[in-house]
């Protein structure tokens, strides 16, 4: 999510709702120091392998530290 004069804020450290895109959250991983073990992206319960970050509406991840 863009950062602006009139939204200062990283998406997870805003006062609204927390919208982010798949690419905001696999930066977050990184910056937490947290290694991605799996991404599954779904939309009515069947995967989106095509264009995942626009078409998908539910992302699952597997994490370790």
């Amino acid at each position: 999510m863009p950062v602006s004069k009139e939204l200062p804020y990283q998406w997870y450290d805003t006062p609204n709702v927390h919208h982010c895109t798949l690419v905001d959250f696999e930066g977050l991983c990184a910056k937490l120091g947290l290694r991605i073990l799996e991404r599954v992206v779904l939309t009515e319960g069947e995967p989106v392998r095509t264009l995942p970050n626009l078409l998908g509406s539910l992302a699952i991840y597997r994490v370790s530290a």
